[in-house]
């Protein structure tokens, strides 16, 4: 047991100092590297505000008999002739539950990721609601959960959409035992980068923030390849290097720091880039899900993605 230990410790002080180059190599700005596949190519749809942008804001609400009438949220379509994004954002559900986000169509079902709702200003970081409670904005307070899906990213509309404007007349609904919120997506209503529109947050109403049109504002969950510490979409020694200059260098935290968490316990420690390695090189069990592709962590815990960090 004391010469693996030494093994494993060897291996991972000649990987921190003996692979600078690697660590010099990460620009600290987080999200995938250059030459991510925009999306979609084709059939972007005609109805845009002239900066070729198409922004669709619909209501979450509770269904009728739903235990939680006070829970409500937002899902938005975006796109430009270069990306298509879908976030969702969650208010007043059960803080440390996980639910899962389903879109609907034509009797057909698809997940299309999961929203692990937050405990409390988790990791310190204050959003628009200053960290309070839910009801005082759409900040990462208790009771307050958000996800985000982007083409840029390499994530996939659901159903094989090629364009937002595929997904009209389709459901998201949030589930956990039962749905607890849902909306159709009836129409698509164009909203610019920095247009207001006075909407009351129902259908198509509200603005859309210019410096960010296709991500969302504090924590959320996106996502991610587990112990893909610097999120290029490959799990190789660099993740190693990239965790332990987290750790131990003050190296800048990628976009979601749940891929820096290997072996999925809630923590970043030395045991992920130990866990990694163990993977990569000696033979150890497959890293938690998820694994060998992307997605979305199934585990409540108290680490997100970051839209200050993430690519727009």
């Amino acid at each position: 047991m004391r010469s693996m230990i030494y093994r494993v410790f060897s291996v991972l002080f000649c990987v921190l100092f003996m692979n600078g180059a690697l660590l010099a190599q990460d620009d600290g700005e987080g999200g995938p590297p250059d030459g991510v596949p925009p999306g979609p190519p084709d059939g972007i749809p005609r109805d845009r505000d002239p900066n070729g942008n198409v922004t669709s804001r619909h209501l979450l609400l509770p269904p009728e008999g739903a235990a939680n009438q006070d829970a409500n949220g937002d899902a938005w379509l975006k796109e430009n002739p270069q990306r298509s994004a879908i976030n969702v954002l969650v208010r007043r559900l059960e803080p440390g539950v996980t639910y899962e986000v389903v879109m609907t169509c034509n009797g057909g079902s698809e997940t299309i990721g999961s929203i692990t709702i937050q405990t409390g200003n988790e990791n310190g970081d204050g959003g628009d609601g200053g960290g309070g409670t839910a009801e005082n904005g759409d900040g990462d307070g208790p009771g307050v959960g958000k996800l985000r899906l982007d083409t840029r990213r390499g994530d996939v509309l659901p159903f094989d959409a090629t364009s937002v404007a595929d997904l009209v007349g389709c459901t998201v609904s949030v589930n956990n035992s039962e749905t607890v919120l849902a909306a159709e997506i009836v129409d698509l209503k164009v909203h610019g980068p920095g247009s207001d529109n006075g909407g009351d947050g129902g259908d198509g109403g509200g603005a859309v923030a210019a410096e960010d049109p296709f991500g969302v504002s504090g924590l959320h969950d996106a996502s991610f390849l587990r112990g893909d510490a610097n999120m290029d979409g490959l799990l190789d020694i660099s993740d190693a290097v990239n965790a332990l200059g987290l750790l131990f260098q003050g190296t800048a935290p990628p976009y979601c720091l749940d891929a820096v968490d290997a072996n999925d316990d809630g923590e970043l420690d030395i045991s992920d880039p130990i866990t990694s390695l163990n993977f990569l090189f000696s033979g150890g069990a497959d890293l938690p899900p998820p694994s060998f592709e992307s997605g979305f962590d199934p585990t409540a815990d108290g680490l997100f993605c970051d839209g200050a960090r993430s690519d727009v």
